[in-house]
């Protein structure tokens, strides 16, 4: 008996052995440790966003993979922080990239093991910015080789006789127009960058500067400027 209540001890420690190399019970609901990439906002410099799943231990530390299409390396990897937050550097990617996948890739052997993969992909757009002057006023379009890009886009104003110096904002419409209002001096028209879509597909709306134009204050007060 003694033997055999020993093998016996043996196999359950053996069991529980395995058990813990194992998903735990609740480990078995998929649901609960699914991952969700979302691209959240875009400076100049950076790309912010976000992974998110029901289990908090699937969101920090996690490695996002950014990767061209048909590239077989990663561009660039960066890691998320304790809140699943994550950063890209628009250095880091190449120039030329259109299309981009961001993915939160499979972690190694841990605590994380059971955590999800998810991607998302990346669009960056094309366009231009205009900027002059007309009706008295300076006025310009945003175009985008995505519509998405165009409306509701801030648009400031710089005069750059010297160094730049903001002088003010406005938002494009829904074709791309903008208008802010005339003073003397050379100025540029800047396009900031946005971020649109989700939550599979999500576009980068790149910064876009005007070329510059220069204005003079008119010296009769009845002067409306060049027409459209």
């Amino acid at each position: 008996m003694s033997h055999a209540r020993s093998a016996g001890a043996m196999a359950g420690i053996a069991i529980a052995i395995l058990l813990g190399c194992l998903p735990g019970v609740a480990d078995a609901d998929p649901k609960r440790f699914t991952s969700l990439v979302t691209l959240l906002k875009a400076t100049p410099e950076f790309i912010d966003g976000q992974l998110s799943s029901p289990s908090a231990r699937c969101v920090g530390g996690r490695t996002i993979q950014i990767q061209g299409a048909g590239a077989t390396v990663p561009t660039a990897t960066v890691l998320t922080n304790d809140e699943g937050g994550f950063q890209i550097a628009m250095a880091d990617l190449p120039a030329g990239d259109t299309r981009l996948l961001v993915t939160a890739v499979r972690p190694g052997p841990g605590r994380q093991r059971a955590c999800g993969v998810d991607s998302a992909e990346l669009a960056l757009d094309a366009g231009t910015l205009s900027g002059g002057v007309s009706g008295g006023a300076f006025v310009g379009r945003l175009s985008s080789s995505s519509a998405d890009c165009v409306p509701d886009r801030t648009i400031e104003l710089y005069e750059i006789s010297s160094d730049p110096v903001f002088v003010g904002w406005n938002l494009t419409n829904a074709s791309g127009d903008w208008v802010i209002a005339a003073a003397g001096g050379a100025y540029e028209a800047r396009a900031l960058p946005a971020i649109s879509g989700g939550p599979d597909l999500f576009n980068y709306c790149r910064p876009r500067v005007s070329p510059p134009w220069v204005f003079e204050e008119p010296a009769d007060p009845a002067f409306r400027g060049p027409q459209p």
